[in-house]
C-alpha cells in the first residue's frame, strides 16, 4: 500500500476487503467492538500483542509482520503492504466546524426513514427553502448512520453540474472507480456499489434535468445502496421519499428556542456571545424577522461584531443587504443571503414545469417582515 495514510485507515480498508464487520474483527482478535472502532479512527494504538493478533486475522504475510507491528505502534502507515482490495475508501463527508443546532427531531426522523438504518426508503429527497440547512442536515445524518452501521458514507457535490451523466462520473470519483476502456461507466460504478451496503449523499441535483432516471437505474442495480439527495425540488420518481426541512421555529416572545440558541452560539465566534445573551428577546425578534432560516441567522450573528442588536434590527427593516457583509459561506451560492435567493431564481427558471412542484417564490417570502 502506497501513500502516507494512518494505520487505522489501513486496518479499516483491509477489514472491509475481507468482508468483516468491526464486531467480527473484534471477536476474532479478542477485543471489544469499540476497541476496533477506536483503532480505526486513530483514537487508540494497539498493544504489540493485539497488533500481532490483528496481523493474523487480517492475513498479513509473515515477511511483512514486523513492519505491520512497527506501524501499529508508531501510528504510521504499514509501508507497502497490500490492502487487498479498495485502494481508497469513499470520498469523506465534509468536516463540520460547528455544532448542528435545533435539528435533533429531524435527525432522528431521517435516520429512521433510511432503508440502510432499517427504514422503508432507499431514496430520500431532503427539500426546503434556500438557507434552511438541507446539506448540513444530510451530512450529519450520514455521519450518524456511518458510525451506527459501520460504513463510510460518500459525499458527492453536484451544484456545479448540469449534465446527468456527471452523476456517474462524480460517483466514480467518490468511490475511486477507475475508467476501463470499452466498459460503460454505469457498469463499473454499479459493480463497486454492489459489494456492500453503501450510503451516498448527493448534494444539489435540482438544476439537472433527467437526474431521476440515472439515480433510479443505479438503485435498481445496487440493492444495498441508499441515497440522500438534497434539493429545492423533488425528483418525482417512483420510490422517492420527500423529507421537508422547515425553518427553525421562533414563537412569540421565544427566548430559548433553537433559532435563538443558534444566534447566540454563533455570536461566540465573533466574541459577542455575552452581550447578546443579555437581550434574548431582542435576539428572538431578529430571528423572527429572518423567518428562522439558519443561514440568515448565522450571517446576522456575524454582523454583531460591528453592530448592536438594535442597529441590526433597524438595518433589517431596510432588507437583507445588511447580511451580505457577513459573507462567511463556502461557495458562491451561500456567500450572502441575496446570492442564495438569486441562485434559487436561476434554478427555478431552468427547471421544467413538470419537475417544479412549488410556486416560484417571491423575494418577499424570504425577506424579513
Amino acid at each position: 500500500m502506497t501513500g502516507a495514510i494512518p494505520f487505522g485507515v489501513w486496518v479499516r480498508r483491509r477489514r472491509c476487503a475481507r468482508d468483516l464487520t468491526q464486531q467480527q474483527l473484534g471477536d476474532l482478535v479478542g477485543c471489544a467492538t469499540i476497541t476496533v472502532r477506536k483503532i480505526e479512527t486513530g483514537e487508540r494504538r494497539p498493544s504489540r500483542a493485539m497488533a500481532e493478533r490483528l496481523a493474523d486475522v487480517l492475513g498479513v504475510d509473515v515477511d511483512e509482520r514486523a513492519r505491520f507491528v512497527a506501524a501499529a505502534r508508531s501510528w504510521s502507515a504499514p509501508g507497502d503492504l497490500d490492502p487487498l482490495g479498495d485502494p481508497a475508501g469513499p470520498a469523506p463527508l465534509p468536516a463540520s466546524l460547528t455544532d448542528l443546532v435545533g435539528r435533533d427531531r429531524e435527525m432522528s426522523d431521517l435516520v429512521r426513514l433510511l432503508a440502510i438504518s432499517g427504514g422503508p426508503a432507499r431514496l430520500v429527497t431532503v427539500t426546503g427553502p434556500p438557507g434552511v440547512g438541507k446539506t448540513r442536515l444530510a451530512i450529519e445524518v450520514a455521519r450518524h448512520v456511518g458510525r451506527d452501521r459501520d460504513l463510510s458514507p460518500a459525499f458527492v457535490a453536484l451544484a456545479a453540474e448540469t449534465d446527468p451523466a456527471e452523476i456517474l462520473e462524480q460517483l466514480a470519483g467518490a468511490y475511486s472507480v477507475a475508467a476501463i476502456p470499452g466498459r460503460p461507466r454505469r457498469d463499473a460504478v454499479g459493480e463497486r456499489l454492489r459489494r456492500q451496503p453503501e450510503l451516498a449523499v448527493l448534494d444539489n441535483l435540482e438544476q439537472m434535468a433527467g437526474a431521476g432516471a440515472v439515480i433510479v437505474e443505479l438503485l435498481e442495480d445496487c440493492p444495498d445502496l441508499a441515497c440522500l439527495y438534497t434539493s429545492r425540488t423533488r425528483l418525482d420518481v417512483y420510490g422517492e421519499y420527500e423529507f421537508v426541512v422547515d425553518p427553525l421555529p421562533v414563537d412569540q416572545d421565544d427566548s430559548a428556542g433553537p433559532a435563538v440558541t443558534l444566534f447566540v452560539e454563533r455570536c461566540l465566534a465573533v466574541g459577542r456571545r455575552a452581550p447578546v445573551a443579555a437581550d434574548l428577546k431582542g435576539v428572538a425578534e431578529i430571528c423572527r424577522r429572518l423567518d428562522g432560516l439558519p443561514l440568515a441567522i448565522e450571517l446576522a450573528a456575524r454582523r454583531t461584531r460591528d453592530l448592536t442588536l438594535a442597529d441590526l434590527r433597524a438595518d433589517l427593516d431596510r432588507g437583507l443587504s445588511v447580511l451580505d457583509a457577513a459573507g462567511a459561506a463556502r461557495d458562491r451560492r451561500h456567500h450572502t443571503m441575496s446570492s442564495t435567493i438569486a441562485w434559487s431564481y436561476e434554478l427555478l427558471a431552468a427547471i421544467p414545469p413538470r419537475r417544479c412542484r412549488i410556486r416560484r417564490p417571491s423575494l418577499s417570502s424570504w425577506c424579513p417582515r
